[in-house]
């Protein structure tokens, strides 16, 4: 079954011991460093596995104060993961993508209970020189686009397709993700609605606003709620049946 649950305070979030609790050891984000998971990192080793930056695909894995190397595009090395834990609690939000989509679909092989956990920044930095399409300060540099592990499919040439993009604050990234195409495919953006906030709507538009109107999608835009994974999940679904052959 699936569901979730809002947490006000780090406080507030219960996890039993036997859990294994996965989590970013190495990130520019200020979230990473979270008080539960320094406590649970000196309380219970056992329980915790901190995984560093991406490099080539490999990464730096500490688990049960042991070291390891892990290549997250051969999903067979993750399950060294979850070889002594059937309950896990995988934290988004100090991972990268294509981390953190592996140990998903691994952990939902191995493990009778999974969940996953994102703690929402209290503010974004404001850019200090906002643009129509940059208004917040959220990355240094953009590493290109490549495919999810597990998730890539090789297109046909002569098949037709759309490209879902879910839009944020940072305009330059819908740009940079459709320039390895040639042509550009019908653009469906998706936006957070409702947001964590009410104005987050407002600026996601705002920051797209040059990149949509270049594509002639506004009459293409698309919701979904912010606060959880399964709207998402539910209008991919609709827009495969909608554009399915």
């Amino acid at each position: 079954m699936s569901d979730f649950m809002t947490y006000g305070e780090q406080s507030d979030v219960e996890i039993p011991s036997d859990w294994l609790c996965i989590f970013g050891s190495d990130s520019l984000d200020d979230r990473t460093s979270m008080r539960i998971w320094k406590e649970r990192l000196q309380d219970n080793p056992k329980g915790c596995a901190s995984i560093g930056v991406l490099n080539n695909g490999v990464a730096d894995v500490l688990l049960n104060k042991k070291s390891y190397k892990i290549q997250f595009y051969d999903l067979t090395s993750l399950t060294i993961l979850f070889s002594q834990h059937n309950h896990v609690l995988i934290d988004l939000t100090g991972l990268e993508y294509a981390v953190w989509v592996s140990l998903l679909q691994v952990a939902l092989q191995e493990c009778e209970d999974v969940y996953v956990l994102y703690a929402e920044p209290s503010e974004y930095r404001v850019h200090s020189s906002p643009a129509t399409w940059e208004w917040f300060d959220l990355s240094k540099k953009f590493l290109g686009v490549k495919p999810l592990p597990g998730f890539a499919n090789i297109m046909n040439e002569t098949e037709s397709g759309v490209l879902v993009t879910f839009i944020g604050f940072e305009g330059r990234r819908s740009r940079q993700i459709t320039s390895p195409f040639d042509p550009i495919p019908k653009i469906l953006p998706i936006v957070g609605l409702p947001g964590f906030r009410i104005e987050y709507p407002t600026y996601t538009i705002a920051c797209n606003r040059d990149f949509i109107d270049e594509q002639r999608a506004f009459g293409n835009v698309r919701y979904a709620p912010s606060h959880h994974p399964f709207g998402a999940f539910e209008l991919l679904e609709r827009i495969q049946h909608e554009y399915r052959k």
